[in-house]
């Protein structure tokens, strides 16, 4: 199931409790997005989300490199380096 191909959505669309926003790019193993993290009281904060590729996401080999990527990555903390908060699984896609 591909997210969607356009460059920015009409609508928001919720993906594990993230409002999609506007694809920023492709790579390789995924398609980042910018989203909005919605909290109570109105609190949001705009954040990035990379998901991975759905036929991407059936190989085993490829998910062990993606969910490797990510929990290497939450344990850097840098100004150089882009934090990430989360590793996770929605409708059988990594993110």
């Amino acid at each position: 199931m591909p997210l969607d191909q356009t460059a920015k959505l009409d609508q928001p669309l919720e993906f594990a409790g993230y409002d999609l926003v506007r694809r920023l790019g492709q790579g390789g193993m995924g398609e980042v997005w910018s989203v909005v993290q919605r909290g109570l009281y109105d609190a949001a904060r705009a954040l990035a989300i990379k998901v991975m590729l759905p036929d991407l996401s059936e190989r085993e080999d490829y998910c062990d490199i993606f969910i490797r990527e990510g929990r290497t990555s939450m344990q850097f903390s840098s100004s150089n380096i882009v934090p990430v908060f989360e590793l996770g699984r929605h409708n059988g896609l990594l993110y």
